[in-house]
């Protein structure tokens, strides 16, 4: 019997196309989330959902700095305010190696070279790399948001920190509060070892400009008082 001759399908050629490369497999992102602060300044938004700003939650703790604010008056406290917006940005610029702006910035405010000076002596000795710099935190178990200075981690140590500027002329408890709390949103948004441990306040307060203070606070009575704080905000809230 006579076999079949197999049929010969002739296939074409693709047209050739110059300077082609491969292309990588499309991955898929998941879109950042979109967070700022309300008009009011108030409450930060996320995604258009609305949580108390830090600050407002711990200031129904009653540690003086109200009334410290109070007895200071609207005027000073703005210019106050207005200082350590400075500190904090000329900072932020520099860890992120915006050399340009930073000299822009002491060109105009030549004070703060001796603070900025003082700041990149303790990054250099202290700091072994950061691992965010001014980073939004937010939490929809406590309700609430801020923007952590720092997420650091420290010489000789394998697990992060919260790093915190302070530029008033005393630390109050509420910063040490407000660290707490920093600390519980930021493990919130983290999983296993990059959870932080510690919370560490860098002060250098205006009127004695130069000086550099750390002081670190991470007692579990500063996470009890943040809860405490969130549930009161709450009842103020009617919630």
């Amino acid at each position: 019997m006579a076999k079949k001759a197999k049929a010969k399908v002739k296939v074409k050629k693709p047209a050739s196309v110059k300077n082609t490369k491969k292309t990588e497999p499309t991955q898929v992102t998941t879109k950042p989330p979109r967070i700022r602060l309300s008009k009011d300044q108030q409450h930060y938004l996320v995604n258009g959902v609305k949580f108390a700003r830090m600050t407002r939650v711990i200031s129904v703790l009653d540690d003086g700095f109200e009334r410290a604010k109070a007895a200071i008056g609207e005027a000073k406290m703005a210019e106050y305010a207005d200082h350590g917006t400075r500190v904090h940005t000329i900072t932020e610029l520099d860890d992120r190696n915006k050399h340009k702006a930073v000299n822009a910035m002491l060109a105009e405010h030549p004070d703060l070279a001796i603070i900025l000076a003082s700041w990149r002596v303790w990054v250099e000795e202290m700091v072994k790399e950061f691992i965010a710099i001014e980073v939004p935190v937010w939490s929809e178990k406590y309700e609430c948001a801020g923007t952590v200075d720092r997420i650091a981690i420290l010489k000789g140590d394998h697990r992060p920190s919260i790093v915190d500027i302070k530029t008033s002329s005393s630390v109050h408890e509420s910063a040490f509060v407000q660290m707490a709390g920093y600390k519980l949103l930021y493990n919130e948004m983290v999983k296993g070892r990059n959870k932080a441990v510690r919370t560490v306040a860098v002060w250098m307060p205006r009127p004695s400009a130069g000086d550099l203070g750390v002081k670190e606070r991470t007692a579990k009575k500063y996470e009890e008082k943040f809860l405490r704080a969130v549930k009161e905000h709450k009842q103020l809230m009617g919630q």
